[in-house]
């Protein structure tokens, strides 16, 4: 099982105007809040893995937060996400560039928006659409959340692969909830523990 749920949180690490200069300080949100040491404990199953902004690093010339995950305190994947002026994107995957990145939550956050991606990550093609929404009471083992912004993909193909996603985005935490289903099996992804970095 822990296989299964950590291909599928590597899986979800895909699934999902102008860019910041990399002199300039990283624009951030308090939908995905990234630090260095921020920290996100999820459970699969009765299986567990982290998220952890370890350091922040140029991605060409945007300045982007590397995010790895970590099952059994071994790292297994890492990806670089930065906030722009109009959404949180993914822009590597394992060292990987996604080509162009790819606009995982849009900002400023707006009911029923919905965006289309296109992308490449190593010539694997990621294409579908998002669309943006609200929904309150989300219930995980770190607690509930009154108000969360969602943002779900129906459309979405990955290598060749159909699936469907809905994130979950609790204000100053990220996500609290991801649930996924590929051909049927539906894997959930929830929050036990969210640690903000240290000031």
């Amino acid at each position: 099982m822990i296989r299964r749920c950590s291909a599928f949180a590597v899986l979800a690490f895909l699934a999902v105007g102008g860019f910041v200069s990399a002199q300039d300080a990283p624009i951030t949100t308090p939908y995905f809040p990234l630090a260095v040491g921020s920290k996100w404990f999820y459970k699969c199953g009765e299986n567990h893995f982290r998220l952890e902004v370890v350091k922040f690093e140029d991605v060409g010339t945007t300045k982007c937060a590397r995010v790895e995950l970590f099952v059994n305190d071994k790292s297994e994947a890492a990806e670089h996400i930065a906030v722009t002026k109009d959404a949180v994107m993914r822009f590597s995957f394992d060292g990987k560039k996604a080509e162009p990145p790819i606009s995982f939550l849009k900002l400023p956050v707006k009911d029923k928006e919905t965006w289309k991606v296109e992308s490449k990550v190593d010539s694997h093609p990621l294409k579908g659409s998002f669309t943006s929404g609200t929904e309150a009471d989300v219930k995980v083992p770190a607690g509930t959340y009154p108000k969360t912004v969602t943002v779900t993909g129906t459309d979405l193909e990955a290598n060749g692969v159909k699936l469907t996603l809905k994130y979950y985005f609790a204000e100053n935490v990220g996500m609290v909830k991801q649930v996924i289903d590929i051909s049927g099996q539906k894997v959930v992804i929830e929050l036990e523990k969210y640690e903000p970095a240290k000031k």
